[in-house]
């Protein structure tokens, strides 16, 4: 069993993950579910059940040790990749955030 990162990223109709060995390196596995379906903007549960599924189908063995996902922002204050604060939440309208 290996210790893995999984990194999710979410699209507006299709989602992608992969798994990663702690330390760095190559994908342990890949995967992408295309055509999510969508009603009124919102992802169908049974689309992403289905993306869920098939990401802990090819987790395995493997030991998910933490979790990330991209989120992307089009302005000018974070140009570059940040590490989530409430701080930055709160920059970035998010509800609910606190500094």
């Amino acid at each position: 069993m290996s210790d893995a990162i999984l990194v999710l990223n979410a699209g507006s109709s299709s989602l992608k993950f992969s798994d990663f060995p702690i330390g760095g390196g190559e994908p342990l596995f890949r995967g992408k579910v295309d055509a999510l379906e969508t009603d009124g903007g919102r992802t169908q549960d049974q689309s992403l059940e289905s993306a869920l599924e098939q990401c802990e189908a090819q987790v395995g063995s493997n030991r998910i040790v933490a979790a990330g996902h991209r989120v992307v922002h089009d302005g000018v204050r974070y140009a570059e990749p940040v590490t989530i604060t409430p701080g930055v939440l709160a920059d970035l309208g998010l509800n609910g955030a606190t500094e």
